[in-house]
């Protein structure tokens, strides 16, 4: 006899990952207008700073706790990889501060509900670069 998978309302937790994804939505959009009545005030890169400063100074402990414990066994670190991941730091995070930027100065400009609808689009646009950059199409399921 096949046994059978129960449906979404009788298991323990009915609609859970839909309220999450709910609460993750509401949580994503409430920030664009936090982030633009702080705006208000300051200017967008002084905001970065400050949220991207504090963010730095409550997390630089455990980040250098972590890369101090998780070192592997007798394997040393060079100035190699330290070069390497700075650069990679250095890449990444003038690519994501530029995108901030630019998100920022547009929340100055236009409503909340603009500015996410835009940003959402990076959902669809994303597969969109992968077809350009690899030059074949996504798996179906993206």
């Amino acid at each position: 006899m096949a046994t059978r998978a129960p449906a979404a309302w009788e298991t323990r937790r009915p609609l859970l990952p839909e309220l999450a994804l709910i609460a993750a939505t509401i949580a994503f959009g409430s920030t664009f207008k936090i982030v633009q009545n702080a705006l208000i005030d300051v200017t967008p890169v002084a905001y970065m700073f400050l949220r991207f400063g504090i963010a730095a100074l409550v997390l630089a402990p455990f980040a250098f706790r972590n890369g101090w414990r998780n070192r592997e066994a007798g394997a040393e670190e060079t100035s190699d990889d330290f070069r390497s991941f700075l650069w990679a730091g250095i890449a990444f995070g003038t690519i994501g501060w530029v995108g901030y930027w630019f998100q920022n100065t547009g929340l100055q400009h236009t409503t909340t509900s603009d500015s996410a609808f835009i940003t959402g689009l990076f959902v669809v646009f994303t597969p969109v670069v992968e077809t350009v950059a690899r030059r074949r199409l996504p798996n179906r399921l993206v």
